[in-house]
């Protein structure tokens, strides 16, 4: 978990085919603002290993960008007004209910957050 750009965000590898080396918290960090715990756990307390989804609202977008040559396998950007742009490796967002305009991203994340 980091505080970037104002924004508590988390971190979790499999959005960028988990190459850390690829990860960049201003493209890929996950908003806390806009997402819960599902393990039980705080929704102020996150660290690493929290179990963590969207919230209702959220946990849905269309794919505004695309960036083939990124990554391994492509990148797809999705917007979320008010938090940015996220970018999702192309094989994991396509693994996790992907269509040719829609995104679910109700997927819930083991994140492998690292407390930086």
């Amino acid at each position: 978990m980091k505080q970037v750009s104002g924004l508590w965000q988390a971190k979790d590898l499999r959005i960028v085919n988990g190459v850390a080396s690829d990860f960049d918290w201003t493209d890929n960090g996950l908003p806390l603002a806009i997402m819960h715990r599902v393990d039980g756990g705080n929704n102020n307390n996150v660290g690493k290993g929290a179990k963590l989804r969207f919230d209702d609202g959220w946990d849905r977008g269309t794919i505004d960008f695309y960036n083939d040559k990124a990554g391994k396998n492509g990148y797809v950007g999705i917007n979320l007004p008010g938090y940015g742009t996220i970018w999702f490796d192309s094989k994991f967002a396509y693994d996790n209910r992907i269509t040719k305009k829609y995104i679910m991203t109700n997927w819930i994340s083991p994140v492998g957050l690292l407390l930086l």
